[in-house]
């Protein structure tokens, strides 16, 4: 009896002490998990907040948008019509900055950004165009059409605002039941926009939404997407990823600070490519010429890995100078692989970058080797000829000599294709641009 007592005392003991060191595991892996449940909660409100004020600022320069878009078809005068319309160009990019910090469903928000770039350059392109040629009646239906998308937009967001606000603040679910509008947009190509060059030559690219570029790249982490954008962007603070973009360009999202501006990137989850940058600084004092920011522009896309691109376009902007860069092969200049940056020439830092067509885009081409002799237009006095790559609507390319000459003061731009020397397009410039 007694050694049966001794051995139950041991197996007591035992099991007290295994209850207490499991007791005490338990504590610590609460206490633990309490932390790591803090962090995430601080994180995911951070996050919120953002989203947010992101949108928050979408809706009021969205809203601002569609009420000068309906004061200007009401305005007969050009002058109040020309400062509407500017502000309706920069509230536009106001709020396609703000979408971009948001962009976590993909197809749809690059539908919506997409139309709010679009009409902020027409709106530019009027307001411009307004000093010396009043808006005519098919413009004005033109800027009717614009404001009933963008109502419906407004209208849109705000539903699916109600749907997503609580009291912890907002999620970028907020764009992810927005397919009315999306439906809208694209069912908008009774707009006649105009057939200049605006945003540049060939700035659509192909229509195709398939990255050649990105197949067969690597998929990285976002460990890895975020050491990389840290490389890209040397000065950047406050590093935090946002979201996931799901379009045809899988990215990482993410916000971030340079010198007190706030800007988003995303990081292509295939490579690891800088895809998108955007950062909204205002211009007032210009330091920098244009020539010294194609350069900063030039450089800045070296740096983040887009070798032997040149400069096809330039257009200043009250000190912001918007260039179009595409890839050249052995000194032909490829349209289809556009890249787009923006630049402060007030500080000279980049302040936006797009690189969609060079996704779409960019792959292996072999020159024509055959050419056949050309016989530009008499009409056109040339200034320059330049080979070049450029996309047809049929998805498909054609090698061309470029020509950009003048006929009765405009400045034109022809492409003769070099195995027919058939005209096979052809641009009329409005504004004074560089290229």
């Amino acid at each position: 009896m007694k050694e049966i007592s001794k051995k139950a005392k041991i197996i007591v003991a035992l099991l007290l002490f295994l209850f207490i060191a499991a007791a005490a595991t338990a504590v610590t892996m609460g206490v633990l998990y309490g932390k790591k449940n803090e962090k995430a909660e601080a994180y995911k409100g951070r996050v919120d907040r953002m989203y947010e004020t992101a949108y928050y600022e979408a809706v009021d320069n969205m809203t601002d948008v569609e009420r000068k878009l309906g004061k200007v078809t009401a305005l007969s005068k050009p002058t109040l019509q020309q400062e509407f319309l500017y502000d309706v160009w920069r509230q536009c990019n106001v709020a396609v900055t703000c979408l971009s910090k948001m962009a976590n469903e993909g197809e749809q928000a690059e539908t919506i950004v997409n139309f709010l770039n679009k009409t902020g350059d027409y709106c530019y392109y009027l307001s411009r165009k307004a000093e010396t040629d009043p808006i005519d009646e098919k413009e004005r239906n033109n800027l009717l059409k614009f404001k009933r998308i963008v109502s419906e937009l407004n209208a849109s967001f705000a539903g699916v605002g109600e749907k997503t606000i609580t009291d912890k603040g907002i999620d970028a679910s907020v764009l992810s039941d927005m397919s009315a509008v999306g439906e809208a947009i694209r069912n908008s190509s009774d707009v006649d926009y105009p057939e200049l060059i605006y945003d540049g030559p060939f700035s659509d690219g192909l229509k195709k939404r398939d990255a050649v570029f990105l197949k067969g790249k690597e998929e990285i982490t976002e460990e890895k997407a975020s050491e990389i954008l840290k490389t890209y962007f040397k000065d950047a603070e406050n590093v935090k990823k946002t979201g996931d973009n799901a379009s045809s360009v899988p990215a990482y999202v993410y916000s971030f600070t340079i010198a007190g501006v706030e800007g988003t990137a995303q990081i292509s989850k295939a490579g690891g490519y800088l895809v998108e940058y955007s950062s909204y600084e205002k211009t007032i004092d210009p330091e920098y010429t244009v020539e010294e920011c194609a350069e900063r522009a030039k450089k800045f896309l070296r740096e983040v890995g887009y070798e032997d691109m040149e400069c096809v376009w330039t257009y200043n902007s009250d000190s912001t100078v918007y260039f179009n860069f595409a890839y050249s092969l052995q000194g032909v200049i490829c349209y289809p692989d556009l890249i787009k940056v923006k630049v402060s020439a007030q500080t000279g830092r980049v302040t936006g970058m797009e690189g969609l067509n060079y996704m779409y885009n960019h792959k292996e081409r072999t020159l024509a080797t055959e050419r056949v002799q050309i016989a530009f237009s008499d009409k056109i006095a040339i200034e320059k000829t330049r080979d070049c790559i450029i996309p047809t609507e049929w998805g498909t390319e054609i090698q061309c000599v470029e020509i950009k000459g003048t006929c009765d003061g405009e400045t034109y731009y022809v492409y003769y294709d070099v195995k027919t020397g058939e005209e096979a397009e052809a641009f009329v410039v409005v504004d004074d641009l560089l290229v």
